[in-house]
């Protein structure tokens, strides 16, 4: 995947990074420097050859900050020989840095909670139980700089990384495969929005009979294959990146890897760019869609967690609802899998406000729309409690009048 993990210069500003992102949208010739906008040099070297669990007794000290790549590169036989050369070397205090992860994570074992300690910058099933007093919450595009405050690298032999990439092409340059989103960040200190799940799915099978539709987000998956090849998706309107889907990371399965696999349409971006606002706003018609846990009545977004028990990070939601000239929506479903109401007369105890009232517009369930936008909150509650589902929309409204001294109204 050429389009993947190249070395940036550190010192260039973000003007600077768009800037040249622009200039080289005019270059016709279709090479390296028309696809990315970062410059790099490989080395004339070659490197050690060694087995995961040698280098791991070469370099793995206690009380070392170690950063795993994640997503669908989770480098999970690095991940084993990691834990099996902290138990035997009886090391403690190993500080393991990641994103999200897939798959079993052996260092999270009861028997390693004196070996190892998490700092997660996002969630994920494997790990959950694991990470609920050691979730870092930080919006997506934020993730850069946390990382950075976690890994600490100019203490010298306190941190290293592991991730996986390709072999070296004929010019020696590697890929990081389908997971860049802060893993150059990573390597340089160590010397439409879419995503995953149901909801993300259903919205990309609803857009097949569109057009000249383009892609910008933190991660995607197989469904924006055959909006690719029905002619759904050319990123032509695209002001910067023209004619190129833009992501972060990616998960899915081998076709979505052989789609990916060096294809000058993908471009494979820093989180910290790809998420931030002002990139994002120089998409003119940007509708950024994202899911939730509850809404209540007043139009307060909890993503992140389940009251006080976090399961996953803040994205970019707030962020990306700043974005006026498109549409930022969220969607979720009316009720849970007990049939309790996601739309609700206030959050949980201890649940994160990830996107306020001010900064909400639509709110989608399989009722209907809630545009809230500018409106009261006896309108917000009563546009909510529309979007509800039939059996508790009773229950809403009484909670909005115990609330609101009023009854909801239009």
């Amino acid at each position: 995947m050429s389009v993947m993990g190249k070395v940036f210069i550190p010192n260039l500003s973000r003007r600077g990074f768009v800037n040249i992102g622009a200039a080289l949208q005019s270059v016709k010739s279709n090479n390296y420097f028309t696809y990315t906008q970062e410059l790099s040099q490989p080395l004339d070297r070659k490197p050690e050859r060694v087995t995961a669990e040698e280098a791991f007794k070469k370099c793995l000290k206690s009380g070392q900050t170690v950063y795993a790549q994640g997503a669908a590169a989770t480098p999970v036989p690095l991940l084993n020989a990691m834990t099996d050369v902290g138990k035997s070397g009886n090391l403690r205090d190993i500080k393991v840095v990641h994103m999200h992860t897939e798959k079993e994570a052996a260092y999270v074992a009861p028997e390693c909670k004196d070996i190892f300690s998490k700092r997660s910058l996002s969630c994920y099933i494997t790990i959950l139980s694991a990470i609920r007093c050691l979730q870092i919450p930080d919006k997506m595009f934020e993730t850069y700089e946390v990382l950075i405050r976690c890994l600490n690298p100019d203490i010298k032999d306190r941190y290293f990384m592991r991730c996986y990439v390709s072999p070296p092409d004929q010019h020696g340059y590697c890929s990081l495969g389908t997971s860049v989103d802060c893993v150059r960040s990573a390597l340089v200190n160590s010397k439409i929005i879419i995503g995953i799940g149901s909801i993300p799915d259903a919205v990309l099978s609803a857009l097949k009979n569109h057009k000249v539709l383009g892609i910008h987000s933190e991660m995607f998956s197989v469904g924006v294959i055959d909006l690719v090849r029905r002619g759904c998706v050319t990123n032509n309107k695209k002001k910067t990146h023209k004619g190129r889907i833009v992501g972060s990371f990616l998960v899915g399965n081998r076709e979505l890897y052989d789609f990916v696999d060096n294809n000058p349409f993908i471009e494979m971006l820093e989180i910290d760019y790809v998420n931030n606002t002002h990139v994002v706003s120089l998409q003119p018609t940007m509708t950024a869609i994202n899911s939730c846990i509850e809404v209540d009545l007043t139009g307060q977004v909890c993503a992140d967690s389940i009251g006080q028990f976090i399961i996953q990070n803040m994205t970019n939601k707030k962020h990306v609802s700043l974005q006026v000239r498109g549409k930022p929506i969220i969607a979720l479903v009316s009720t849970t899998k007990k049939n309790e109401t996601k739309i609700v007369p206030t959050l949980k105890v201890g649940a994160g406000v990830v996107t306020t009232r001010a900064h909400v517009h639509y709110v989608v369930t399989e009722q209907g729309i809630a545009y809230l936008f500018g409106k009261t909150l006896r309108q917000r509650a009563y546009e909510l409690i529309k979007i509800a589902h039939p059996d508790h929309r009773e229950a809403l409204e009484k909670a909005a009048f115990e609330r609101l001294k009023c009854m909801p109204a239009p």
